[in-house]
């Protein structure tokens, strides 16, 4: 196992060399072959950068480190004392496929020396398969215990099953909402300025919400396909005074309330206000955000690993359903299941005409170029696998430019999701019926919100839609239950939510880069 690579030279040779023998290093260490190309090709492209700027006769060394986020790699060379960063953090530089890919190198400079992190990426939770595993053994537990040991099903429950799912419950509670904190904040200060922020995140910004508010009104055009229960006063429209009363909600009134409820929505609005706030301070803040970074880091590995569980929660909420509800609402599955296919359909045509007006390219083209992406993305059910699909078809065949495409790829990835906006909707709509959940105006406004800014809401980690689902059915007042109905038709959708999410990507980016198309 790799200790120490040291005293090499930036030759050619030397470097195919080291990275020849750190890669055999890792395979030996057993890390996956996806890790280690990835890891690989980032340790090349940092060295070639160094002989490129400094010349052969720099000295290097890859050291291998860990710490609690786990085991990571370091390129370490003498401080050359000058401003030249090899790892490229400018968010419209090409450093950030990597970033995409899980590789994001890291430059440290500390003692007279410099220090390249290159950390693994995480290994895909592989949830969606996962929760069809849960779902089935769910099943099958819950009809043999009802059929054969009725007695023991309460006794079950109580003692084992319930406080199972009230140990994770409360795991994902006390992290999911400082993690959206962490997110929110870290995004923000990632833009390495202000006026980064204001000019094209800006832009790339106001194109994606503008698909998501269209993906959230299609959504919302089908409340009359629900029977929802509006009680006795909320059928009408809500008062000027109704309505400050209820987006004063949206607004926090401290720094603390917010974790202790459990606010999702005040977190995020917090973490912009605080990453916005350290991003304006420039270099004065440079220690608080990278201490924003390692902890957000630290964090999320957390969550994903506690969103792991999520198979377990369907396990044991379908059993309770079979064993103390009504199981029949499931056969009711495919009402919403059919509204979503409905509208992805209109909102992908919205998109593909509007595209192909704007930028003069013919619908039959625009499908035949995104095909090899979108299809390896639904069978798959993973963004991260069609990334490299989805950036070649940007950059050769709509003709993109390439720091166009790496500076926008990744953040659509991540503030744009208007199919999981309407899955969203659709899905609290459809347990609002179900759960005989009174709901008002402000009840929706809200529910619109949510699902315009889901894209934001939701980082892109594997698994990380069950916390965001179970902090959401509090808020909106749903049971507990109905998490095990919207966990389990999200599983279904999954591979069409990700499939429909890449294409509405590229085409934004497509439409965003009308300007910047190659000549």
């Amino acid at each position: 196992m790799l200790k120490e690579i040291t005293g090499f030279d930036l030759k050619s040779e030397n470097i195919d060399k080291a990275s020849e023998t750190l890669w055999e290093c890792l395979i030996k260490a057993g890390e996956n072959k996806r890790n280690a190309v990835r890891m690989r090709l980032a340790a090349e492209e940092i060295l070639i950068k160094l002989r490129d700027h400094y010349g052969t006769d720099m000295y290097c060394s890859i050291v291998k480190n860990s710490n609690l986020r786990g085991v990571y790699y370091e390129i370490i060379y003498k401080d050359p004392n000058d401003d030249f960063d090899p790892t490229e953090k400018n968010i419209f530089s090409e450093g950030t496929i990597l970033a995409e890919l899980g590789i994001m190198p890291e430059l440290i400079r500390k003692s007279g020396m410099c220090r390249v992190t290159i950390s693994p990426s995480q290994k895909a939770a592989g949830t969606t398969s996962a929760v069809f595993v849960a779902m089935f053994l769910g099943i099958l537990f819950g009809i043999a215990g009802k059929n054969l040991f009725p007695q023991h099903c309460d006794y079950i429950d109580e003692q084992v099953l319930s406080p199972i799912f009230d140990i994770i419950m409360s795991l994902i509670q006390a992290t999911a909402v400082f993690a959206v904190f962490l997110f929110s904040a870290s995004g923000i200060c990632s833009m390495n300025s202000i006026r980064v922020l204001k000019y094209e995140w800006k832009r790339l910004i106001i194109r994606s919400q503008l698909t998501m508010l269209a993906a959230s009104t299609l959504a919302m055009l089908t409340l009359p396909f629900f029977h929802l229960d509006f009680g006795n006063t909320g059928a009408k429209l809500p008062n000027i005074g109704e309505i400050i009363s209820g987006f004063s909600e949206f607004i926090p009134h401290d720094f603390i309330s917010p974790f202790i409820e459990y606010n999702f929505v005040h977190a995020i609005i917090l973490g912009i206000i605080f990453g916005a706030a350290l991003l304006s301070l420039g270099d004065h803040a440079a220690n608080m955000i990278k201490l924003i970074n390692e902890t957000e880091k630290a964090v999320g590995i957390i969550l994903l690993n506690i969103c792991r569980l999520s198979p377990v929660v369907v396990f044991i909420l379908l059993v309770q359903e079979i064993w103390h509800g009504d199981i029949a609402s499931f056969c009711k599955l495919w009402r919403p299941a059919l509204v979503f296919f409905v509208l992805e359909a209109i909102l992908l045509s919205i998109l593909y005409i509007s595209v192909s007006l704007q930028c003069k390219i013919k619908i039959r083209r625009m499908l035949h170029y995104m095909f090899p992406s979108v299809f390896l993305a639904f069978t798959t059910a993973s963004t991260f696998s069609a990334y490299g699909e989805s950036m070649e078809c940007l950059t050769k065949h709509f003709r993109v430019n390439d720091k166009t495409a790496a500076f926008a790829l990744p953040i659509s990835s991540i503030i744009s999701a208007p199919s999981s906006g309407i899955t969203l909707i659709t899905l609290f709509l459809f347990s609002a019926e179900t759960y005989h959940i009174q709901v008002n105006m402000i009840w929706l406004i809200s529910l619109f919100i949510a699902g315009s800014l889901i894209g934001f809401l939701m980082p892109p980690l594997p698994g990380i839609a069950f916390a965001m689902y179970q902090l959401l059915i509090v808020r909106f007042g749903l049971p507990v239950s109905a998490l095990t109905l919207i966990m389990t038709l999200d599983a279904v959708l999954d591979f069409f939510i990700t499939a429909a999410d890449v294409a509405a990507r590229q085409l934004i980016i497509v439409a965003f880069a009308k300007n910047k198309i190659k000549d």
